[in-house]
């Protein structure tokens, strides 16, 4: 008696084991078929977006080339401008900003551009341009972010297009040669963090179709095909290197800002550091003499800056004029925008 019950448990136990081997290769398969799902759902997704920056790019036309101005001679040494372009949130919308008081900005940061090169005491023939990351609002990065949103993604592209290429047209019209670096922001990831990519990025893609106008200009070199986390650049002897500042997460810690920059720079060897993020204007010094300048941002009444990563200022972006000879700043402006016309 003992023996037969002692085999009815062993079979009711083996096949209890062979069903639940089935609902786990049943199940396996489920989520093999859902990730082929989810990929292919992504995959579409961001080949939807690629599409809809191409059509951007196109329907945006191509203006007549920009005439090249005269360049400036002097006894003084030649300086290099280097403006410093950042989180645009293009389609944000709030009580006192959206895509067209951007553009009003934008313009407006142009134009102290060019009245500050003239009174600057030295020659500048050359612009570099950074634009910082979180061009593009996107969707979803955060709970109340729907409801802030003026544009669509297609919209939000097609208006960054246009505002790269009118901040480098304007450029041009005012220097001989037009550098353009880049770095993305977290604002224009596709699809929630870590589902895809770090590089399938709205920033990335509006840069690109942007760039692609000026193939063949010998005045523009434009930077985008560079990935790299942290895009570092020369002006002469100036080395310096370009973040987003989301790098540093939400922390918005000037100790831990320097701490992470001091340990970067011993393994790239770069000076000053550019970032935005925060939308707020300052500095901190590093203990090489070097540097860390924020930039603020264009946009205005930004309740989720304020919230969640406590900060907040006035609309500005950021000027400097770099002596490539001597490595280093010889002039910094911080270009207050709230004064619109």
């Amino acid at each position: 008696m003992s023996q037969s019950w002692d085999r009815l448990v062993t079979l009711r136990e083996e096949a209890i084991a062979e069903t639940e081997l089935v609902e786990l290769r049943n199940a396996n398969q489920r989520l093999q078929r859902q990730l082929r799902q989810a990929k292919k759902a992504k995959e579409e997704l961001v080949e939807a977006v690629y599409q809809a920056a191409k059509d951007a790019a196109v329907t945006v036309g191509n203006p007549p080339p920009v005439p090249t101005p005269k360049t400036a001679r002097s006894k003084q040494t030649a300086h290099v401008a280097l403006l410093h372009t950042t989180d645009w949130q293009g389609g944000k919308k709030t009580a006192d900003y959206d895509l067209d008081v951007l553009g009003v900005r934008l313009n407006l940061m142009m134009d102290k551009l060019d009245t500050l090169r003239g009174l600057h005491g030295h020659p500048v023939n050359e612009a570099v341009i950074l634009f910082g990351g979180d061009d593009i609002e996107g969707v979803t990065i955060f709970p109340s972010q729907p409801f802030e949103v003026h544009a669509g993604l297609y919209e939000q592209v097609f208006a960054v297009v246009r505002y790269k290429r009118m901040v480098v047209d304007r450029a041009l019209a005012m220097f001989p040669t037009v550098t353009v670096r880049r770095k993305w922001g977290n604002h224009g990831r596709i699809g929630k963090f870590g589902e895809l990519p770090d590089i399938d990025n709205l920033d990335l893609i509006a840069d690109r179709f942007a760039a692609e106008h000026y193939a063949g200009n010998p005045r523009v070199v434009w930077h985008y095909e560079d990935l790299s986390y942290v895009q570092q650049f020369r002006i002469g002897n100036y080395h310096a290197a370009l973040l987003h500042g989301n790098e540093f997460y939400r922390s918005f810690s000037s100790q831990r800002i320097v701490n992470k920059v001091t340990a970067w720079q011993t393994i790239y060897g770069f000076g000053d550091v550019y970032l935005g993020h925060f939308h707020r204007a300052d500095s901190y010094g590093l203990p090489n003499g070097t540097k860390v300048y924020m930039t603020g941002s264009p946009e205005s009444s930004n309740s989720y800056a304020a919230d969640q990563l406590a900060a907040k200022s006035t609309p500005s972006q950021r000027l400097h004029f770099i002596d490539p000879a001597a490595g280093r700043v010889q002039a910094e402006h911080v270009l207050h925008l709230g004064d619109m016309p």
